[in-house]
């Protein structure tokens, strides 16, 4: 501080990093006092030498509720839940897509790419994906479900569970004869 000064200013550079990571404390101390025009100690420290900076976390992510989803072949939709964590307390939207696993767009289910959008405070969504039950038996199916291109990119972003597999279980069966010719004796 120069003569006359009672108050100055410090600037503390923050850095946006795109991290869910929550609130950050940062504790500021004014220590070791010089008189400037001296370079001489003795300037005392107030008794409010300290003070606490908390940075707010700004920063969403989204990511699905879970990797490995199921669903049964006869169940009309699959209903799968996107979380939003972070801040909350504004509009957001992120994009997701289905592609073929094992499972064959059209065939088991019915594919798509869109954009799922938050609200206000919202913290989940569901996407629906039509399930397409085709009558033959076969093995359990699956399709890949991914998140990308969160919205507002200055604070959005994916978290690790971006992407998912889809289970499709297989509801038919077949009921077969053990053999081909049965021989009964007459009683």
């Amino acid at each position: 501080f120069t003569s006359g000064i009672v108050m100055n200013t410090v600037h503390i550079s923050i850095n946006n990093d795109l991290l869910v990571n929550g609130n950050r404390d940062l504790q500021l101390v004014l220590s070791r006092p010089l008189n400037q025009s001296s370079n001489a100690t003795g300037v005392a420290l107030g008794v409010t030498n300290s003070a606490r900076l908390t940075i707010l976390d700004d920063d969403q992510a989204f990511g699905f509720v879970a990797t490995n989803l199921f669903v049964f072949e006869d169940g009309t939709n699959a209903m799968i839940t996107v979380l939003r964590t972070g801040a909350t307390n504004s509009f957001a939207r992120v994009d997701y897509a289905t592609s073929d696993g094992t499972a064959t767009n059209l065939i088991h289910y019915i594919g798509s790419t869109n954009t799922l959008s938050f609200t206000n405070g919202q913290v989940t969504n569901v996407i629906l994906i039509p399930i397409i039950d085709n009558n033959i038996v076969e093995p359990d199916k699956t399709l890949n479900l991914r998140l990308f291109n969160a919205f507002p990119t200055n604070n959005a972003g994916l978290g690790t569970n971006a992407a998912a597999v889809l289970n499709i279980v297989d509801n038919d069966s077949l009921f077969n004869f053990s053999a081909q010719n049965y021989v009964v004796n007459e009683l």
